[in-house]
């Protein structure tokens, strides 16, 4: 047998499952019975208005929540177009300012501006890092000229100066 939903059901369902299980009712009792589920719902659906109206209206929440975002934002962000400091910029570009942005404005990869006598980084500056990157020098490897080869080592050589070496103490 199938189960009813009493939340949903209407009372004349309600009413007719009740008549399969127990028998036929009386017409009063039957009366009865969907009046005081159609009374239960009503008093229901005034609780839950009730607490709809005590909770502010949702778009009030999200106006205040996006407010409070806005002033966050403007209060992590210095003004557009202002330079900023040589930490403020590592920590944008998500890089170590002492070991990879400080190398760079040395070798002049980066365009810096004196303001107030501290170094800044201008903001079309770190748009430019932050989409280029910020390469280092790379060292080359010592490479032979093509078409020489490779020299043998002499591997009994070797170990025979190591075997050679002498270390203080050892007299």
């Amino acid at each position: 047998m199938a189960r009813m939903d009493v939340r949903t059901a209407r009372p004349e369902t309600i009413l007719a499952s009740m008549e399969t299980v127990l028998g036929p009712l009386h017409l009063l009792t039957g009366e009865l019975l969907a009046s005081q589920e159609l009374h239960d719902r009503m008093r229901h659906l005034a609780t839950l208005g009730a607490e709809a109206l005590a909770e502010a209206p949702l778009q009030e929440t999200i106006a205040a929540v996006a407010e409070q975002v806005d002033r966050l934002v403007r209060k992590r962000q210095p003004e557009l177009g202002a330079p900023v400091s040589l930490l403020e910029a590592a920590r944008r570009l998500g890089i170590s300012k002492s070991r990879t942005l400080a190398p760079a404005i040395k070798r002049d990869a980066v365009r810096t501006v004196l303001v107030g006598g501290k170094r800044k980084i201008p903001l079309d500056e770190l748009r430019r890092l932050a989409v280029e990157g910020l390469v280092g020098p790379r060292r080359r490897a010592v490479t032979r000229p093509k078409g020489t080869p490779r020299e043998p080592r002499d591997l009994d050589a070797e170990v025979a100066q190591v075997r050679a070496l002498q270390y203080p103490g050892d007299a």
